[in-house]
C-alpha cells in the first residue's frame, strides 16, 4: 500500500509555500497526502494531487493573522491545539497515517503524532531556534524581554490551556517559547548550515535540505528596461501595511539612475503614497521569482522564503526586518556577506539610498549571495525533503 502522510500547518504563506513542492514530490512518488490547513490554500493543494482538509473552524480567530508578540502567539497556538486535537484524535486513532509532518509552529500536529505513536517529521521553514541561536542575537533577546512584560495575560491563558491538555491527554507544554519550536523525531530544515545560527550544535535529527522552490514562474505583467539596475522592494505578505516605509522608498530612489518595482500588498492605498516617480512601478503583488531574475538589489523584510529566493538568483539584499525572527535572518544575511541590515526604526530616504548604492557598487555582496545560494540549492530541496519523509514511513512499516 502507498504510504499515507498527513501534513499539519499554520495558515501562513511563508510556512506553506516551501511545503507545496514537497507535496508534489510525495504525490509523484506514490504517497497519499492529506494537508490540514485553511481554504485559501485548497486550490494549490488539490492541484498537486493531495487531499485538502479544512481546519479553519477549529482555529481561534487570532490564528489567521499571527500576533507579533511571541507569548500571545504561543497562547493562540496552544488554544488551537486543544481544539484540533479534540476533534481529530478519535478519527486518527481509528485510521492513523504512516507519518505526520508538522510545521515548527504547529503544536497540534506534534501533539497528535505523540498521542498516536506515529513518526513525526518537523517542517522548519525558518531556523532551528535553539537557545544558542537566540543568544547569537542580543537584539532578539531584548525584544523577547519586552514581549514577556506585554504578554502577561496571554501567559496566564497559556498556563490554563496547558493544564487542560496535561489533564486530558498527558502532554506537557511548560514554556510558551517551546511551543514556537516544535521539533519532530526527524526534521527537514529549508535552509543551509551556512545560514543557520549555531549550526555546529545541530544533531542528526535535522536534515538541511536548502530552499524548496516552486518550478512554476508567473510571467511579468509589466515592462522592465534592459541595462538599468533594478531595485525590487517588498515586505512580504503578512506585515506589509507600511505606507511610511513605501513613501520613504519613493523619495529615496526618485532621482537615482535605477528602476524600482515596489510591491505594497493589499492593505495599502496606492493613491495615499503620493506622487509616484517615473522610474517606479507600484503593484499590489508581483511574480516574485520573475522579478528577482532581473533584480540588482532586493529591499526585503527578511522572510526566509524571500531571502532564499534572492540567494537562488544571487541577488544582494537590504534587509529591513518587520518582526523578531526576521531580525535574526537579516543578521545572518549580513554575516555571510550577502547583504546589509537596516532597522525599520532607522529608515529614512537618505539611509535607504546610501545602503542600496553600496550594494549596487560593491560586487562582493552579489558574489556572496550567489555563493551561499548555490550551496543551499545543492542540498536537494523538495526532492530530498520528500525522501526524508518517506524514509520515516518505511521505517514504521518495517517495525
Amino acid at each position: 500500500m502507498p504510504p499515507r502522510i498527513d501534513i499539519f500547518n499554520v495558515p501562513a504563506h511563508g510556512h506553506t509555500n516551501p511545503t507545496l513542492p514537497v507535496v508534489a514530490e510525495l504525490v509523484r512518488r506514490g504517497a497519499h497526502v492529506r494537508y490540514f490547513t485553511t481554504p485559501e490554500f485548497r486550490a494549490q493543494i488539490e492541484g498537486l494531487g493531495a487531499t485538502f482538509v479544512d481546519i479553519a473552524p477549529l482555529l481561534p480567530p487570532d490564528a489567521v493573522r499571527p500576533d507579533s508578540n511571541l507569548f500571545r502567539l504561543a497562547d493562540t497556538l496552544l488554544r488551537a491545539t486543544e481544539s484540533v486535537v479534540a476533534t481529530w484524535l478519535p478519527e486518527l486513532r481509528r485510521n492513523p497515517p504512516d507519518v505526520i509532518v508538522h510545521d515548527s509552529l504547529c503544536p497540534w500536529g506534534r501533539t497528535l503524532a505523540r498521542l498516536l505513536g506515529v513518526p513525526s517529521v518537523g517542517s522548519i521553514t525558518t531556523f532551528v531556534l535553539s537557545p544558542a541561536a537566540a543568544l547569537s542575537s542580543p537584539a532578539l533577546l531584548g525584544e523577547v524581554a519586552g514581549m514577556w512584560v506585554a504578554g502577561a495575560a496571554a501567559r496566564q491563558s497559556f498556563r490554563r490551556v496547558a493544564a487542560r491538555l496535561r489533564a486530558q491527554h498527558g502532554v506537557s507544554y511548560r514554556s510558551p517559547l517551546s511551543v514556537l519550536s516544535q521539533m519532530g523525531e526527524t526534521n527537514v530544515v529549508y535552509t543551509s548550515p551556512t545560514l543557520q545560527p549555531a549550526a555546529d550544535q545541530r544533531s542528526g535529527r535535522f536534515s538541511f535540505v536548502g530552499p524548496s522552490l516552486s518550478n512554476t514562474h508567473r510571467p511579468l505583467d509589466f515592462d522592465l528596461k534592459d541595462g538599468v539596475p533594478l531595485v525590487y522592494v517588498s515586505l512580504g505578505t503578512l506585515r506589509n501595511d507600511a505606507p511610511m516605509f513605501y513613501r520613504a522608498c519613493l523619495r529615496a530612489f526618485e532621482h537615482e539612475p535605477v528602476q524600482i518595482v515596489l510591491s505594497v500588498g493589499a492593505a495599502v492605498e496606492v493613491a495615499a503614497l503620493g506622487p509616484v516617480p517615473p522610474n517606479v512601478t507600484v503593484r499590489r503583488s508581483v511574480p516574485q521569482l520573475a522579478v528577482l531574475a532581473r533584480t540588482s538589489v532586493f529591499v526585503t523584510h527578511g522572510g526566509m522564503n524571500s531571502v532564499h529566493e534572492a540567494l537562488a538568483f544571487g541577488v544582494p539584499m537590504l534587509v529591513v526586518p518587520q518582526g523578531s525572527d526576521q531580525r535574526l535572518v537579516g543578521e545572518r544575511v549580513r554575516a555571510v556577506g550577502a547583504g546589509l541590515l537596516l532597522s525599520a526604526r532607522r529608515v529614512t530616504p537618505n539611509l535607504l539610498g546610501e545602503r542600496v548604492r553600496r550594494l549596487l557598487s560593491d560586487s562582493r555582496y552579489r558574489e556572496a549571495s550567489a555563493r551561499v545560494g548555490a550551496e543551499a540549492l545543492s542540498l536537494g530541496g523538495a526532492a530530498r525533503a520528500a525522501k526524508v519523509i518517506l524514509a520515516c514511513g518505511l521505517a514504521k512499516s518495517v517495525d
